[in-house]
């Protein structure tokens, strides 16, 4: 069955432009695609977390979300969230000029070229397919790419690996780091302390109602997952509830109606609430569950 073109768009996860910090604000517009969106401003820590600032609610394009008092020098973003997904804006020191708004131009989406170890910190990410089949697309376009080979592409694309796996080349410290992840999709972005971050993506179409139901109940038939495996990169998952950052390991992220499960085959990972709190230690063969923030 073909569905109608609304309710395809309605399945897209939102879009920030124009993120800022303003007069003690932080500001951006927003494509929610017509679904109730949350915006959350969150402050890059010492070890690399982001902690949570705010959280609220929000109608409408426009978000203004006052921040407590921050010096110079801090960085801070800006993440919104709907049923169909997150979106996280650039990292914005406190205390930079504004960026100028550009003038509205069509940028073509070109198809990369395959150039392994090309990665640039902060920039880019060298994809490499190990097996299966794996696909990609860079926001704003909505068409998935078949990916084959290795090749060079922009932080922020979406890789769909249910059926395939790959492995990620990123520049840390200026030196390469690599991790090989399968069995779900995710959004790649890196820090400008050089951890890269893999946000489990596509809907898990939870309802308010849905949400509090599976976090009373325990139900958890709605999920998305994602394997990873790393030896002593900067790496770490992001799920609805919780950020597990690893040690050297092999783990499983999954994103549920009432939270996230960390799953530690090989290895050790810390895992960090993302409602806030203190992190926690898991060892392998160990689990932990977060309930998601509310």
């Amino acid at each position: 069955m073909v569905l109608p073109a609304a309710a395809v768009a309605r399945q897209d996860p939102p879009v920030i432009h124009d993120a800022a910090v303003v007069d003690g604000f932080l500001t951006a517009s927003v494509t929610t695609n017509g679904l109730e969106a949350r915006a959350r401003a969150e402050k890059l820590e010492a070890d690399g977390t982001w902690r949570v600032l705010v959280v609220e609610a929000f109608q409408g394009s426009t978000v203004r979300i006052q921040l407590p008092p921050l010096t110079a020098g801090e960085q801070v973003r800006l993440t919104v969230y709907t049923t169909a997904g997150e979106a996280t804006s650039r990292v914005i020191t406190i205390g930079e000029a504004p960026a100028p708004v550009p003038t509205p131009t069509p940028v073509p989406v070109a198809t990369p070229t395959p150039t392994p170890g090309g990665a640039v910190e902060t920039k880019t990410v060298a994809v490499s397919v190990v097996s299966g089949t794996v696909s990609y697309r860079i926001p704003p376009s909505t068409t998935y790419r078949a990916l084959s080979g290795t090749a060079t592409l922009p932080m922020g694309v979406l890789l769909e690996t249910t059926a395939g796996r790959v492995r990620l080349v990123t520049q840390a410290d200026g030196q390469p780091q690599s991790g090989e992840f399968f069995g779900g999709k995710f959004t790649v972005t890196q820090n400008a302390a050089g951890m890269t971050e893999l946000a489990l993506a596509g809907p898990l179409a939870c309802t308010a109602t849905e949400r509090a139901t599976a976090a009373q109940k325990g139900k958890k038939k709605k999920k998305r997952s994602l394997w990873g495996k790393d030896s002593g990169g900067k790496f770490r998952t992001r799920g609805n509830g919780s950020v597990a950052t690893v040690r050297g390991t092999e783990w499983r992220t999954t994103d549920t109606c009432a939270g996230t499960e960390i799953y530690v085959r090989e290895g050790s990972v810390s895992v960090w609430p993302r409602r806030g709190g203190r992190s926690k230690l898991i060892r392998a063969g160990q689990r932990q569950f977060t309930p998601r923030p509310r």
